[in-house]
């Protein structure tokens, strides 16, 4: 009987060493197995090398495999990301804001969907859609939507952007907007009344230089008036204008002053 079961025992000890029972094939690991079939993803913003992985359904071992050269610590909006098997991104969590540009002292309001219901979410706010730091606590409602609020950062200055995002406590998961872009403050809109003298100078528009001394570049139709006339000009301060030189006035009406 010891013998039988010895020989039972080296002829299994076979079989597993090649792998093969009644001439099945050898078994492979995921790795291997998936490996015959790779889907390039582009990367969007808000990923991580560990939420690629996760809505892949694969270690994050499995995606640095596949990609030796990949930074495991950072992936770039655009990068392409060689993931195993028939690969398409489940849905997630976006977010929204509005307005999309603005002045520093700009309140942005922050609208997203895709969350769990009455989950606690952490509002981050960075220069960067990877450079994020924490702003504030939000919940999600019973359907999963958030609305928020944030004023701009001090940082926050004419001509650069702001990232907004929400993410879940564990960050795991993490939706981010689009990016806020600061603009300049508005120029002052009243009506104002200049008397002054047109001079010369000006190579896109027109020059008065006032009587207190300060030059203004005048956009509109002076109705013939021309240099070395002593005008009054009503109008507006532009808001934009291709004028290079001084403030620039958009003329209303222009008469002639003794």
């Amino acid at each position: 009987m010891r013998r039988v079961i010895s020989l039972l025992f080296c002829a299994l000890s076979i079989v597993l060493a090649h792998g093969t029972i009644a001439g099945a094939q050898p078994i492979q690991p995921y790795e291997v197995a998936q490996a015959e079939r790779i889907t390039r993803y582009i990367v969007r913003p808000g990923d991580t090398l560990y939420s690629i992985a996760r809505m892949a359904g694969v270690p994050v071992s499995v995606i640095l495999q596949l990609n030796p050269r990949l930074d495991a610590r950072y992936v770039a909006v655009g990068d392409v990301v060689l993931v195993p098997g028939d690969f398409a991104p489940i849905p997630r969590q976006r977010l929204m804001m509005r307005p999309q540009a603005g002045p520093p002292d700009t309140q942005v309001e922050l609208r997203g969907h895709g969350f769990r219901p009455r989950a606690r979410l952490r509002l981050l706010i960075g220069r960067t859609a990877y450079d994020l730091r924490r702003h504030s606590i939000v919940r999600a409602d019973r359907r999963g939507r958030v609305v928020a609020s944030a004023e701009l950062p001090e940082w926050a200055r004419p001509g650069r952007r702001v990232y907004f995002a929400v993410q879940t406590m564990d960050g795991q998961s993490r939706a981010v907007a689009d990016p806020f872009r600061v603009t300049a403050r508005s120029a002052r809109s009243e009506r104002l009344v200049i008397t002054g003298t047109l001079i010369k100078g000006g190579i896109e528009c027109p020059l008065l230089r006032a009587d207190n001394g300060r030059v203004y570049s005048l956009a509109g139709d002076l109705r013939g008036y021309g240099h070395g006339d002593r005008v009054e000009i009503a109008g507006r301060i532009a808001e934009a204008s291709i004028c290079m030189q001084g403030p620039t006035v958009e003329v209303r009406r222009v008469s002639e002053v003794e």
